[in-house]
């Protein structure tokens, strides 16, 4: 320490010219770390409440049948016989469909991969509370196993797998 620095240390003066801009690069760093932190936080933040407000969204009953199904209250079934009928069910628990386009898409699972198989689309309207049909015969006359997916205008809302036998 030099003679000057030692002195104003002594006095309580004012610090050196090398501590001040010591001082200033440290707050500088903490500064830039703090910043990203608050960043990483905030893009946190926002992914986990787009989550929510999906699954709040997308809360729905999917229902799949050998019956037909009126309302939710019905439970699933996932073992069908060949030729058997199938009907599906699919309400929001919040609301109305809101859309303009409901697909359900039928993936076969082939090598331990489920691969596209066949689409049915309906034109539904926004206020439309459920939509209720059935899958024709023809989709579902392999053995084996199937995985129905439901989307609303492009977006997949649900899914359910279920088995075909002999």
């Amino acid at each position: 320490m030099t003679r000057e620095e030692q002195t104003n240390s002594q006095d309580g003066d004012q610090p050196s010219e090398k501590s001040i801009i010591a001082g200033i690069r440290g707050l500088s760093q903490k500064g830039k770390i703090g910043s990203g932190a608050t960043a990483a936080i905030i893009i946190i933040a926002i992914v986990i409440f787009v989550f929510f407000i999906r699954s709040q969204f997308y809360n729905v009953d999917f229902i799949i049948s050998n019956s037909l199904i009126e309302n939710a209250d019905g439970d699933s079934v996932d073992e069908f016989k060949k030729g058997e009928n199938m009907f599906f069910y699919l309400g929001l628990k919040s609301g109305p469909l809101n859309g303009d386009v409901m697909t359900v898409q039928i993936e076969r699972k082939e090598n331990g991969d489920y691969k596209y198989y066949k689409k049915i689309t309906f034109e539904i309207e926004k206020s439309f509370p459920k939509i209720s049909s059935y899958v024709p015969t023809e989709y579902l006359s392999k053995s084996g196993d199937y995985r129905i997916k439901a989307f609303i205008d492009g977006d997949e809302v649900a899914d359910e797998e279920l088995t075909v036998s002999e």
